[in-house]
């Protein structure tokens, strides 16, 4: 591992906020319960949308679901800001995990999803008729993305091979 990004990863973890958040009584478990609310209320969100592409709840107008999208962004700030100060406390055990980057991915085309092409089947779908080949597809692959990105953020607690910069450095 290159000297450079070794010292960036020693840089991040000896800031106030990573020290804060990785050595204090109350920063790590602030950080990840926001971060758990957050994550939660995105991906749960984002589940809904997909059952209702799928044709589930067809009681709800489409529209209507359009009201919980500030809600959405906000967790989604929520979840940003969480992560960095759960990232900030154990730089390397994140950026040198691959299923870190996998979480990354799939939160990113998520909320690329989410900002326009769910929100324009949202507008344009017909309360009565049964939902189109299209709003399908993009059903599942909402629910399937937000299931994964579950999945992959559970499994960086186990998947890590390192977890403080010391443990790269033999230090």
């Amino acid at each position: 591992m290159p000297a450079s990004f070794i010292s960036f990863l020693a840089w991040i973890e000896a800031s106030a906020l990573g020290v804060w958040v990785g050595e204090s009584q109350w920063g790590f478990p602030i950080s990840l319960t926001l971060h758990a609310f957050g994550m939660g209320m995105l991906a749960g969100g984002n589940l809904v949308l997909a059952l209702r592409l799928l044709g589930f709840v067809r009681s709800i107008p489409p529209t209507s679901l359009l009201k919980i999208y500030p809600l959405l962004w906000c967790s989604a700030v929520l979840s940003l800001i969480s992560g960095v100060m759960l990232l900030s406390a154990y730089p390397a055990k994140a950026l040198t995990n691959p299923v870190f980057y996998s979480k990354l991915t799939f939160v990113v085309i998520g909320l690329c999803l989410l900002a326009r092409p769910v929100r324009h089947q949202l507008e344009t779908m017909d309360l009565q008729a049964a939902p189109t080949s299209t709003q399908r597809r993009l059903g599942i692959v909402i629910a399937l993305l937000w299931l994964a990105t579950i999945t992959a953020g559970r499994f960086l607690a186990y998947t890590h091979s390192v977890l403080r910069v010391n443990d790269l450095t033999g230090g």
